[in-house]
């Protein structure tokens, strides 16, 4: 589920102008790795921002439609 999710926020932020998101996610993924427990709960909150942020853009662009 969670790998569903990471790799649908990569494809988004590959397809995003905002090069922020990417290097975000590939912060959280390299926090993963190491298991550094300060930079993983800083990436957690940047992801949840991004997908609160993702969710916020899907919508405005339905609603557009």
């Amino acid at each position: 589920m969670i790998k569903i999710v990471f790799h649908k926020l990569i494809f988004f932020s590959k397809i995003s102008p905002n090069r922020k998101i990417l290097n975000t996610i590939q912060t959280f993924h390299h926090s993963l790795n190491t298991k550094k427990k300060n930079d993983t709960n800083v990436a957690r909150i940047q992801i949840i921002k991004l997908i609160v942020n993702f969710f916020q853009f899907f919508f405005i662009k339905q609603t557009l439609i």
